[in-house]
């Protein structure tokens, strides 16, 4: 689905006409929550859950695939994501390889393995044990704040500053998929991204570490007039992005979160494109979901998330995990 514009905007009507089932997906959440918390289970290696509040958009894959670096490349260890695949029709476990289908796995399996081992599966305990089984040390859950089915030994929601919580509602009335006082209690420190000293100050009264982070990216070409298109759950990010960037974008396309591209899909992009003699730009992710034949066409903005205070990170880490740098 497309994010519906008025998630971010001030509450309004259409926020208050859907507020009776906001309770109940509220209700409903809640119960499951804590019948899957009755049977959790718990791994022999350390389980670490990205997750976040709002229904897409925030951030947590590329948080995700920057702590699996910081962990092989400052503590030797050997991680591996654990996903839903949302999007995908995997039924049962599953090891993503680069040569699967997104409409298969879904596109965050795909972006994941280009950073490590990969396995998708509704039981995150089931594919917890065969990371284990495989020689992982460590398991990254993107995603996995409202599923505590699996035992986690450090939990990290995610905030993007620029995208906030939107109206404060939760679905489907707003974007939220818990409210901020319970998600803030699961959680062991917050990642805020691209937040102000003022989006700070307000984390900080829910007494949780709080480390500040931003998205820095590569420019596949030098800044200039573009057409771009995203399919991601807050596509109005990666626009501000480029723009920030110094690109000029002549048409920005926003498809539903998770789509899977057609051949007519990229087609017309493509015949847009060259009507205006200007390139395509796109996000990662979605670049994934390209008929294959039309990406050699296509260019996109791969981004790495960093912290700013990294050795304060680093330090949270260690005390968190029991682990110890490399020397």
């Amino acid at each position: 689905m497309k994010t519906p514009a008025f998630w971010y905007e001030k509450k309004g009507w259409k926020a208050f006409a859907l507020s009776p089932l906001s309770f109940v997906y509220t209700m409903l959440s809640t119960f499951h929550f804590f019948y899957r918390k009755c049977f959790q289970k718990r791994l022999p290696i350390p389980v670490i859950c990205i997750g976040n509040l709002t229904l897409g958009g925030s951030g947590k894959t590329p948080t995700a695939i920057a702590i699996a670096d910081i962990l092989k490349t400052h503590y030797g260890k050997t991680p591996h994501f654990l996903t839903r695949g949302y999007g995908g029709k995997v039924k049962n476990l599953h090891k993503t390889t680069l040569l699967d289908n997104p409409s298969y796995t879904g596109d965050e399996p795909l972006l994941l393995a280009k950073h490590g081992t990969t396995w998708v599966c509704s039981d995150r305990y089931q594919s917890g044990k065969a990371a284990h089984d495989e020689g992982a040390d460590v398991c990254i859950m993107d995603d996995g704040l409202q599923n505590p089915s699996l035992f986690h030994d450090l939990t990290l929601l995610v905030i993007d500053g620029q995208q906030g919580l939107g109206n404060g509602c939760t679905f489907p009335a707003g974007p939220l998929r818990t409210f901020p006082k319970k998600g803030m209690r699961e959680a062991d420190a917050i990642i805020l991204i691209h937040g102000s000293k003022t989006d700070k100050d307000a984390l900080t009264l829910y007494k949780k570490p709080v480390f500040d982070a931003h998205f820095e990216a590569r420019l596949p070409i030098p800044p200039q007039a573009i057409i771009a298109f995203a399919g991601i759950g807050y596509p109005k990010k990666f626009k501000h992005s480029l723009e920030t960037l110094g690109f000029k974008i002549l048409a920005f396309y926003d498809f539903p979160d998770h789509y899977v591209y057609t051949e007519k899909d990229i087609g017309d992009l493509y015949t847009r494109s060259i009507a205006l003699s200007c390139p395509i730009l796109t996000t990662e992710k979605d670049y994934l979901k390209i008929p294959a034949p039309w990406r050699e066409k296509m260019y996109t903005l791969p981004i790495t998330l960093s912290f700013r205070d990294s050795d304060s990170f680093f330090h949270f880490l260690e005390d968190a995990l029991k682990i110890d740098r490399i020397k």
